[in-house]
């Protein structure tokens, strides 16, 4: 399972997210934007100028702004996490299905593998929805959501299926219209990092470590298959190496001296999709870099070790950051 974020950016696949994102850059070159793509662009974040911005600059001012929703702001069913989903109380909030034109459409895409009917399946997709950008492209939100949810809840196969489906889906967008490849890529990062803090934010109402979830297996496989998706995003160059890091920040955070067991696991299956070396990728040069590699590494070492030292236990140990910071 393990691969580099170097090596799915030197790959020339067609399901390799870099390359689409060039060609989406070729096809702005000659593609006039309409006032209400630019609208939908700049919502976003997503400066159609800038690469960069499609990639991690646009996801990373959203995350400074970003907040877990409450759970009074669970009206939309089932675009939320489903940690959050699991424990709303509201009446209502869990009952109600949204059904887009697409959703039959993506249900089939999820359950074939052959070349032709996976094309055919992605097609219908892309082309079902009339105006995705309408409600502020409230069906391609729905879609990110479906991707997010059905990796979730499958396997590791599963997961690895939507990861690639999702790439290939940004790049059938990017042929119809380059924005709506951007914003779709864009919001398929913000509903994977949402349903991975949903779980994993320590102190989070509905994480994995409040008493809503307590003892519970089945929300710990459902914790541990969100951060495996993060993984295999990465793995198809959907997201940045800042994104894993950010990820890598929330599960084993500076200050905190104790951390969980099933942390350290997740931390462990999150570096099992990656190079370490890798993660440093857009991190300024100089001392600090030297600093944070040699914390990563050392990281993925200590992880490594303990993650798997004690199956099936629930408890607690000395956080692997304050082993570093201890033996510096």
């Amino acid at each position: 399972m393990s691969t580099t974020y170097e090596h799915a950016h030197s790959s020339r696949s067609p399901v390799m997210g870099y390359d689409v994102r060039k060609e989406i850059q070729r096809r702005l070159q000659h593609h006039v934007v309409s006032s209400t793509e630019e609208v939908l662009l700049w919502t976003h974040r997503l400066d159609p100028r800038d690469h960069k911005s499609w990639y991690s600059t646009a996801f990373q001012g959203w995350l400074q702004d970003h907040r877990l929703r409450s759970e009074c702001d669970i009206h939309e069913s089932q675009l939320a996490p489903l940690a959050i989903r699991g424990a709303a109380s509201a009446e209502g909030a869990c009952s109600v299905s949204w059904h887009f034109a697409w959703t039959r459409a993506f249900r089939a895409a999820t359950q074939v593998s052959e070349r032709v009917a996976l094309e055919t399946a992605i097609h219908e997709i892309v082309t079902a929805e009339e105006d995705w950008a309408q409600r502020m492209a409230l069906p391609l939100l729905g879609l990110a959501w479906a991707c997010v949810e059905t990796a979730v809840k499958g396997g590791d196969d599963m997961q690895l299926h939507v990861a690639q489906l999702a790439v290939r889906l940004y790049g059938a967008f990017a042929k119809e219209s380059p924005v709506y490849a951007l914003v779709f890529g864009e919001l398929l990062k913000r509903c994977a990092w949402e349903e991975f803090e949903a779980w994993w934010a320590t102190g989070g109402q509905w994480s994995l470590s409040s008493s809503t979830y307590a003892r519970n297996r089945e929300a710990l496989n459902l914790a541990n298959s969100s951060v495996k998706f993060i993984g295999e995003l990465y793995r198809v160059a959907m997201c940045p190496p800042s994104f894993p890091r950010n990820a890598l920040s929330l599960l084993c955070p500076s200050r905190s001296l104790w951390v969980a067991i099933e942390q350290l696991r997740a931390v462990g299956s999150l570096f099992s999709y990656m190079d370490p070396s890798r993660l440093a990728v857009g991190v300024p040069s100089g001392a600090g870099r030297a600093k944070r590699m040699t914390k990563l590494k050392r990281l993925s070492s200590l992880t490594t070790w303990i993650a798997w030292s004690a199956p099936g236990s629930i408890r607690r140990c000395r956080s692997p950051k304050s082993r570093v910071q201890a033996s510096q």
